[in-house]
């Protein structure tokens, strides 16, 4: 008996086993491949399908690239007609892989008779399942169907994976569809390749007279429908190929299921690599319902409830679980053997306690083999298996923490005794045994390292006395990668280069910590921070890469490296990461200050402006803006030589910069325009890079939105405002977020009284200042929370520059530190303003408010700054008209107002019309 089923999606209607399309009734017909794509999608129910699970499902024993794929999903939607009107029924999530977009339904329509009634078979000969599979629903499913078009299928993956589990799960599942027997043959106990074909005859119950039971379980079987599981065959794999290969072209309703850590390679083999349960991101925020959701998260709870009835999984230690599940890589029986522990100790500290797995997971099943008794001894199984040079360069393939292609593998792995060619085999040979994770993208491969592994295999190369030469060989790939921060730091790198080098972080990490470390190379430790210092803010970790410069900066007296140019690479680095991290400080300063006097020797006029940037930015940031117009001068004169596109933009900006903070508006606005319009201006956007390493076009769009309210153009400068936190959202750089945010466009957003656009930024701002240590941006949003819910902010230690904006908001401790400082008195932005807020501190205790308020407005004229002009313009006519001096009131308030928009409705234009509005009742 065969139970027919159909999934119907759309107009479209696939059935099972004939494997049919039709559309409305009219059956489609499609070639081979095609039809194997649409099944595997379709099977899926909506989930993702990766694009290497479909070339392995379609062409499970050839090599073929992404080409083929996309040739014969190209032929596929021409049928389905997919794409019409703009509607996708299969959609591709660029480099992941295809799902179907509509509904699918499953359904069940009939038993019937597809073949000859078997003979009796009895009581199954599989082993009965205790206990639910978790997570293996769709796989078994799927492999369930397919074996009933494929006579030789093996189920590979790395030890524990739960091969087994899967397999035994498709054995019943095909017994309860079929009228086949099943029968199970473990491998596991044999040791002699002679025994092999034995096993099965015993396991059959058919008697042995010959050295060779080939013969005699051919005529066995005979006609019969049977499956056969081999289960663990990766010891075995030479022998059990050559059986398996004689027994199907001896039989004609024979199925094999094989499981075995690496694939046959007989004849007729179709392969499905097993892969780890669902995992949460790695941290991933999650609730309990969500967690759940992940099969590996649920097995973990489903065994710890079993350990310890009194378990459960719960806000206070879902991240735990997620973290155990993680660490452990989705493999099943490492992750029961973590469950077992809950006994005795809570999930936050087998957490913390797994970095000594192989010590803390020893507690298997009392029935399971032996190697599968402990981690370690699951491990010890593979890596009996392996050469003596695989086994070398697995084990040197453990320093890489990340992602790696075969040429990272050779720079690493090999040496005299180990050839680039031994390593091109060994890493085959551990993807194919299932110790390496191979990932197909884009034309290219990558190998990981499942985390056990490596930590299995960096055990076995602590033991080998060239352990050393192997980190450093892994040190100097790593700076191969990055070669020169300093296009990076101009703006030229691109940007994909940038993000391909950003998954290397945690080797970066690994490298530097060998090398700071007393067994390691000073000079190393320095190279590596220097040249990778542009990823840490590409990445926006510029806390921990401060702790990392300054480990590099001691390690610099150590190797003699004074005055190099890693060290004033260095240096420069360090010097933006406390600006992020602390502020516009003085040690900032002198950083930049330590890198301009160390450059002196190196003579590269693109390293010395790249100091003098910092030198600027601190004096900008920490209100000295007199000092930082006469450094950006100089930095002007430095680079007007300079062709660079990034050079002459960054000369401008910074100019603009000043002279918007010394109040020189007009001036300002045109540069920042100039920079903005000058075609091919994205080079500065390129790895998010400015000399500031921001995205330089929302770093000027940041000056702009402030430029343009100063203006009176509250509604531009509200919009522009909307759109860069838009797209700086979108690009997903935190640094470039933050900077935005608070020195544009929340300032903005409560300048023009948006209080709904305000409190979604400030949303924004807190959820990225709260992550990596960006504790200097989040002093900015303390100040604007405090603002928008009308607290007194602490001043104490904040910058001149922060106070000078929450003035501008009406913080009146601001504006009181201000005043004590004298900043009215001084040639900058806010004067104007400062002047207004003085005035009111005042209003009603002194009598010379209006002669204040005229000196405010004079001000404000003169800068152009109209924002003033009219917030000024609507005080001085609300005390004349307390006065009764109406008409003069009224005419100063008008023609401030004359230069804003009719339609602009900002707070002080709704303020200053209902004035106007009372003048003329």
């Amino acid at each position: 008996m065969t139970r027919q089923y159909a999934f119907a999606f759309g107009p479209f209607r696939l059935d099972f086993p004939q494997r049919t399309l039709s559309r409305d009734g009219v059956e489609i017909k499609l070639g081979s491949r095609a039809l194997d794509i649409l099944v595997t999608i379709v099977e899926a129910l909506g989930e993702l399908v990766s694009t290497q699970t479909l070339v392995t499902k379609v062409w499970p024993n050839t090599i073929v690239d992404e080409g083929s794929l996309r040739v014969h999903m190209s032929i596929l939607r021409k049928a389905l007609d997919d794409g019409r009107d703009g509607a996708r029924l299969i959609v591709n999530e660029m480099g992941r892989g295809y799902r179907l977009a509509v509904p699918v339904e499953k359904q069940v329509i009939a038993e019937s008779v597809d073949r000859p009634a078997a003979q009796s078979t009895g009581r199954s000969g599989l082993p009965i399942l205790v206990g639910r599979i978790v997570g293996r629903d769709a796989v078994i499913d799927g492999l369930s169907t397919s074996l009933s078009d494929r006579r030789l299928m093996t189920i590979a993956g790395a030890g524990g994976i739960g091969k087994t589990t899967v397999a035994l799960g498709i054995g019943h599942r095909f017994e309860a569809m079929t009228s086949s027997k099943a029968y199970f043959v473990d491998f596991a106990p044999v040791t002699s390749p002679s025994r092999a074909a034995s096993t099965i005859a015993l396991a059959m119950g058919v008697p042995v007279s010959t050295d060779d039971p080939i013969p005699e379980l051919v005529v066995a079987i005979g006609e019969q429908s049977i499956l056969m599981v081999l289960d663990n065959c990766e010891h075995l794999v030479d022998t059990v190929t050559t059986l398996v290969e004689r027994l199907l072209r001896g039989t004609s309703n024979l199925r094999l299921l094989i499981t075995s850590r690496e694939p046959l390679r007989a004849e007729g083999e179709w392969v499905h690599r097993l892969a780890s349960l669902a995992l949460p991101d790695k941290d991933s925020s999650l609730t309990v319902a969500e967690a759940l959701e992940f099969a590996a998260v649920a097995l973990f709870v489903e065994r710890a409830v079993a350990a310890h009835d009194c378990f459960q999984l719960s806000e206070a230690n879902v991240a735990a679980v997620r973290d155990i599940c993680r660490q452990l890589d989705g493999i099943p029986l490492a992750i029961e053997m973590a469950a077992a522990r809950i006994a005795s100790m809570d999930a936050q500290t087998l957490a913390a306690r797994l970095v000594d797995r192989f010590a803390l997971l020893t507690r298997g099943r009392r029935n399971a083999l032996p190697r599968q008794q402990t981690l370690r001894a699951m491990l010890d199984w593979s890596y009996a298996l392996l050469e003596p040079s695989t086994q070398t360069v697995l084990n040197r393939l453990s320093l890489f923490r990340s992602a790696f292609d075969i040429d990272a593998a050779i720079a690493v792995a090999n040496d005299p005794q180990i050839g680039d060619l031994v390593v091109v085999d060994a890493a085959a040979d551990l993807v194919a045994k299932s110790l390496l994770v191979s990932d197909s993208e884009r034309g290219s491969t990558t190998y990981r390292l499942l985390e056990t592994t490596r930590h299995y295999a960096f055990d076995k190369l602590s033991e080998d006395n060239a352990v050393g030469c192997v980190q450093e060989r892994h040190a100097l790939y790593l700076c191969s990668l990055f070669v020169d921060p300093g296009p990076a730091w101009e703006g030229s790198a691109q940007r994909e280069s940038t993000v391909m080098h950003s998954a290397t972080i945690d080797d970066v990490r690994a490298a530097f910590d060998w090398a700071a470390s007393p067994d390691g190379d000073p000079n190393l430790a320095v190279r590596i921070a220097a040249v990778t210092s542009p990823l840490w803010f590409q990445l926006s970790l510029p806390f921990e890469f401060m702790r990392l410069a300054e480990r590099g900066i001691e390690a610099v007296q150590r190797a003699g490296l004074a005055g190099s140019i890693d060290h004033v690479q260095l240096l420069i680095a360090y010097g933006h990461a406390i600006w992020h991290t602390r502020g516009p400080i003085q040690a900032m300063a002198d950083a930049f200050g330590e890198g301009l006097a160390q450059a002196k020797g190196i003579g590269d006029a693109e390293i010395d402006m790249r100091c003098m940037w910092g030198m600027w930015s601190q004096k900008l940031q920490s209100g000295q803006y007199a000092q930082s117009l006469e450094i950006t001068r100089a930095y002007q004169r430095l680079g007007a030589a300079s062709l660079q596109l990034s050079t002459t933009q960054t000369a401008k900006h910074t100019l603009a910069l000043s002279l918007e903070r010394l109040g020189q508006l007009d001036e300002s606005l045109a540069l920042i325009e100039d920079v903005l319009s000058v075609d091919g201006a994205n080079p500065v956007r390129a790895g998010h890079a400015n000399a500031a390493q921001m995205d330089g076009r929302i770093a000027a769009w940041t000056l702009e939105m402030r430029l343009l309210w100063l203006k009176g153009r509250s509604m531009p400068a509200l919009a522009l405002a909307r759109k860069a936190v838009a797209e700086s959202v979108e690009v997903g750089h935190d640094l470039s977020i933050c900077f935005c945010l608070t020195m544009g466009a929340l300032p903005v957003a409560l300048w023009c009284g948006d209080r709904e656009f305000g409190l979604e930024v400030l949303d924004i701002l807190r959820s990225r200042t709260r992550q990596n240590g960006l504790r200097f941006w989040d002093t900015w949003a303390d100040g604007f929370e405090c603002i928008m819910n009308g607290v007194p902010l602490d001043v104490r230690s904040a910058t001149i520059y922060q106070m000078e904006i929450f003035a501008t908001l009406g913080d009146e401790s601001s504006i009181a530190a201000l005043s004590a400082l004298r900043r009215s008195d001084e040639a900058i932005w806010c004067r104007a303003e400062l002047l207004r807020r003085e005035a009111l501190r005042v209003c009603n205790v002194s009598e010379d408010v209006e002669a204040r308020l005229a000196a405010a407005h004079e001000v404000a004229i003169a800068q152009g700054a109209h924002a003033w002009t009219l917030r000024i313009a609507t005080t001085l006519a609300a005390v004349q008209r307390d006065k009764a001096e109406v008409a003069a009131a009224r005419a100063t308030l008008c023609t401030a107002r004359r230069v804003f928009t009719e339609d602009d409705d900002s707070a002080d234009v709704q303020e200053a019309d209902a004035l106007l509005r009372l003048f003329s009742s």
